[in-house]
């Protein structure tokens, strides 16, 4: 069953699991278009760690409309030499007329009760400081710093050495193995399967893949 509880509002806190093609089209149109990168990506088994069963959304019984949600997407940590399994909470949204009627605390705590079953060892939210509180979340690391690289000023009129270019599948385990040596040099790190890194590579929408793979002249990796 979908339907896991009716709140005191009379609205119903339920998991996509089972539900039929036109609650994850709504669950799309929360997010944004149908084409959104946030809800297209993470719906319908799109996301190799997110299946239906950790899409909860709460729901307006009358008209079927999604009116709050939050995904629990399932990631491995590596704290030095050990492996975690970890709940991470998304796409966190209500809509403004529904908003303090105590859904999210609602969404979370199911998204606890859901995390107890599957057996994850941590739960985290990478969000809002202080907003999180309320739910006995604090922050513990510091969020890392991103760069960005503006290639299009590059000359390309000279003989270069290395170049930039998008990453394949064929270039997962290499990525695995890049996982594996940062994780020797970090408490706390994230490192992804070849099944991940290949939906990383592939399976975003084109405007969101992200990873590009440093290559020498003649295509060998450097990084």
């Amino acid at each position: 069953m979908s339907l896991i509880s009716t709140l005191e509002s009379g609205l119903h806190l339920k998991s996509l699991e089972g539900e039929s093609e036109d609650p994850h089209r709504r669950f799309v149109l929360f997010h944004g278009k149908d084409k959104s990168h946030w809800g297209s990506t993470y719906r319908n088994g799109a996301h190799p760690t997110v299946t239906d069963v950790k899409i909860l959304v709460v729901v307006e019984p009358a008209s079927h409309e999604v009116v709050s949600s939050l995904v629990l997407i399932l990631q491995t940590w590596r704290y030095e030499t050990i492996d975690l399994t970890v709940g991470r909470i998304e796409l966190v949204k209500t809509d403004r007329a529904y908003r303090r009627l105590g859904l999210m605390r609602a969404l979370v705590e199911a998204a606890h009760d859901r995390a107890d079953l599957i057996g994850h060892d941590l739960q985290i939210i990478w969000g809002i400081l202080g907003f999180y509180g309320r739910f006995g979340y604090t922050q513990t690391i510091p969020r890392g710093q991103s760069a960005d690289l503006a290639t299009g000023s590059i000359k390309t009129d000279r003989d270069i050495r290395f170049s930039l270019r998008p990453a394949s599948s064929g270039d997962a385990e290499f990525l695995v193995s890049i996982d594996d040596h940062v994780s020797s040099r970090y408490a706390v790190t994230s490192p992804r399967d070849a099944r991940v890194w290949n939906w990383e590579i592939g399976g975003r929408p084109a405007r969101k893949r992200l990873v590009s793979l440093i290559v020498d002249s003649d295509g060998s990796y450097v990084g």
